[in-house]
């Protein structure tokens, strides 16, 4: 006679729970080789491809394996997952070579115009990008917002639709923001050099840091949010924090705070908007998210945790951004000498 013995059905649950995990983990690493072994250009190559005949890209593509894995698996999905994404990205080849000479051009850019209390040091600069690049897409990706924002007000000045034009512009950037670059990597050489310098003055050096690189770009930093707790702010925090921020663009900056050379372990750096009809959180290595129609708090608050949960980062602080009015020196034109007379 066959008894019920429940310690057998949870000792063969417990191993086809075992089973399917290594099952999930050979089929995601071995799509993770095989984009890896393309190599940097033909990852874009195939991108584009994808993107423009099939309407798909690679990583919507990664993203719809990770996201049937967590299914599969019973976790739950990222903030990336379950948020509509203008455009995928993918943190591939965010690590590898420089150009050393362009480093050391930034290098002197950045060094020219840095705030009271930083610095930038020669002596960090190295022939490998070791870590991410987040800062460097980051602050391209609102270079590229402004730009686009311009154009599309001067073309489509009374057109209420800005904000859906906007967006498709802003979809095409997939193709430059797909997966990292030596560009990206160039730059972030850069920025890694980043130290700070203790002063007689009273500073801000969290602001001062992000001002240093935002510097790159000619933007200047207008207002500066509180610093929020990642681990313990709530969504009613959030709330409270985000309805105080002026409209604009906004640096979010996430650190885990260390008393060393650059007051911190390592960070990561966002793109919040929220102005003119438009609600969008930008994250390299995930891609940009609209939070159009949705609880910007809850979505953040989200990501938040999904952040600490990653790479342990305990503190964020949001920098609204403009633009810098760049002047234009016209040179006066050369008075041009008569020809000599000649005597007959």
């Amino acid at each position: 006679m066959t008894t019920f013995n429940p310690g057998a059905q949870t000792t063969i649950g417990n191993y086809s729970e075992s089973l399917l995990q290594r099952v999930m983990n050979r089929v995601e690493g071995t799509v993770d080789s095989a984009l890896d072994t393309l190599g940097e250009r033909n990852y874009r190559r195939c991108n584009y491809v994808l993107s423009h005949i099939f309407g798909a890209s690679l990583p919507r593509i990664e993203r719809s394996i990770q996201t049937g894995i967590d299914r599969l698996l019973g976790d739950e999905p990222s903030t990336s997952q379950s948020t509509p994404l203008l455009f995928s990205e993918t943190r591939r080849f965010n690590r590898g070579s420089t150009f050393q000479e362009k480093v050391k051009h930034h290098f002197n850019h950045l060094q020219k115009q840095s705030p009271t209390g930083i610095c930038f040091s020669q002596g960090n600069i190295t022939n490998e990008l070791t870590g991410g690049i987040c800062s460097a897409k980051s602050l391209e990706f609102a270079s590229r917002y402004f730009k686009i924002k311009k154009q599309v007000a001067s073309q489509q000045a009374k057109n209420p639709t800005k904000a859906a034009i906007i967006k498709n512009h802003l979809k095409k950037l997939e193709t430059t923001f797909v997966a990292g670059s030596t560009t990206f990597r160039t730059r972030q050489m850069a920025f890694n050099t980043i130290t700070c310098v203790p002063t007689a003055e009273d500073i801000d050096y969290g602001k001062n840091k992000v001002q240093a690189l935002a510097n790159f770009h000619n933007f200047a930093i207008t207002h500066s949010s509180k610093e929020l707790d990642v681990e313990d702010v709530t969504e009613k925090q959030l709330f409270s924090e985000m309805s105080s921020l002026p409209d604009g663009v906004f640096i979010l900056r996430f650190t885990i705070p260390a008393y060393n050379k650059k007051l911190e372990v390592y960070g990561h750096t966002l793109i919040y908007i929220r102005e003119e009809g438009l609600h969008l959180l930008y994250d390299p290595g995930e891609g940009l998210m609209d939070l159009s129609g949705l609880i910007s708090e809850t979505v953040l608050s989200k990501r938040f945790g999904d952040l600490f949960d990653l790479w342990n980062l305990e503190k964020a602080r949001f920098y609204r951004i403009e633009e810098r009015a760049v002047k234009h020196t016209i040179p006066s034109p050369k008075r041009e000498l008569a020809p000599p007379r000649s005597r007959l």
